[in-house]
């Protein structure tokens, strides 16, 4: 297991502190250097954790969970994102879409979809994210 919040390189590429213990696993074909450019498959499991988001969505700053399960595929220059699932008191949810890698990964575009449960605001919640890593944009339905 990793901890994440002792990982420089994970809040060096992100800008964000993330936290929690990861663990999971990772297949790569490719070119070192080039790393968008090659194909793999990355499955891990971040439990006890914190990521904070780049801005205020519905009241939350951060979002802490009990685990984030996650399963992605790389290909050419696109994540597909087969299953990004979290689950904790304060929220649970699901989400699938796909990331547009770009050399400066926080620039990658996002497209995911998915649904938010809020239990303490007895709210379900359908929504698209966009944007880049960066400056994701959150849209509710």
């Amino acid at each position: 297991k990793v901890d994440m919040g002792k990982c420089a390189f994970t809040e060096a590429v992100l800008g964000r502190r993330v936290e929690g213990k990861l663990e999971g696993s990772l297949t790569y074909r490719g070119t070192a250097g080039k790393t968008v450019d090659g194909d793999g498959n990355v499955d891990f499991t971040l439990k006890g954790g914190t990521i904070p988001l780049s801005r205020d969505v519905l009241g939350f700053e951060k979002i802490s969970f009990d685990a984030l399960e996650s399963s992605l595929e790389l290909k050419r220059k696109t994540l597909q994102v087969k299953k990004l699932a979290l689950s904790g008191r304060e929220v649970n949810g699901e989400f699938t879409g796909r990331m547009t890698l770009a050399g400066d990964i926080m620039k990658s575009a996002l497209s995911l979809r998915g649904t938010m449960n809020l239990p303490a605001m007895g709210k379900k919640i359908t929504m698209t994210l966009g944007g880049t890593l960066a400056g994701p944009v959150p849209r509710f339905k």
